[in-house]
């Protein structure tokens, strides 16, 4: 399934522009804050081999965001 067949915008993390020392604490602090502006997250099927999406899933469920897991 592709994110804007469900009718949302897709924000990948990957693409956004950084202005920061790009470490990952950067690139997470600088994703978070665009994921803040989003709906809902969606994560790909091996999301918890990831630190990064852990740490966004815990974050948007504690928040009351929806979270899409993809198959």
């Amino acid at each position: 399934m592709v994110v804007e067949e469900l009718e949302y915008v897709a924000v990948n993390p990957v693409e956004l522009e950084h202005d920061h020392d790009k470490t990952w604490e950067s690139y997470m602090k600088a994703g978070i804050i665009e994921m803040m502006k989003c709906q809902a997250i969606y994560v790909q099927s091996n999301w918890k081999g990831s630190k990064g999406a852990t740490i966004e899933v815990e974050l948007a469920l504690s928040l009351g965001m929806k979270v899409i897991y993809a198959l």
